[in-house]
């Protein structure tokens, strides 16, 4: 974030937490940066308006640049339907969702929101974690996790760290009518057993907004 060092007179740690905070899009401290980048901006003699724009290009290039790779064998729920889908066939188009069930991170919250772009990503090194109860995910290192200390990427969390997960997922699958299964959304604390690098392998990314 050198920009930030050059127009709003930022130090190079500060850039950094800048940096992290766009990155794991953490909203607090993205609020935060921005009083202080366009403070920082209008006293070196830039306008609040341009100063403004400038960072709310920062924050809508977060949404893309900074979004997470999966194998493509992770599955999805559909959160019109509540059928579960791999992102490989959402990216081959065999089939096809408008919303998935995210997390908000204003409200930390699963919730519908609408998927924008599914893309290939290339070959990356992908890591499978593993609790204590034995719930496994595959993903990228910069995949995010929230712990008791906020978001924190999949590369930086140590045995023992607790991470949240959904207990549940309430959604419903419905065909010809009847319900073919049924979740509950709750959120609970796992205890993180290990990471480990299992192989690169090519990865998809999907954007949701």
């Amino acid at each position: 974030m050198r920009a930030a060092v050059e127009l709003a007179g930022y130090t190079p740690s500060e850039s950094d937490e800048l940096r992290k905070a766009i990155s794991k899009k953490i909203k607090q401290d993205i609020d935060k940066h921005r009083h202080k980048f366009v403070k920082g901006a209008v006293a070196n003699g830039m306008d609040t308006t341009i100063a403004e724009s400038i960072y709310s290009d920062w924050e809508e290039f977060a949404r893309y640049g900074f979004n997470k790779c999966l194998p493509g064998d992770v599955e999805v729920v559909d959160a019109s339907t509540g059928r579960v889908v791999r992102i490989e066939d959402l990216y081959r188009g065999t089939t096809h969702v408008t919303e998935t069930v995210s997390c908000d991170i204003s409200s930390l919250k699963l919730k519908p929101q609408p998927v924008t772009r599914v893309m290939d990503n290339g070959v990356k090194p992908v890591f499978r974690l593993t609790t204590a109860l034995g719930r496994v995910i595959e993903a990228t290192e910069n995949h995010p996790f929230y712990t008791y200390h906020g978001w924190r990427q999949l590369g930086e969390l140590q045995e023992d760290d607790f991470i949240a997960v959904p207990r549940v997922i309430h959604v419903e699958e419905r065909i010809n009518g009847t319900i073919m299964k049924s979740l509950r959304l709750d959120i609970c604390w796992r205890r993180v057993t290990y990471a480990i690098l299992i192989l690169s392998i090519s990865t998809v990314k999907i954007l949701i907004r």
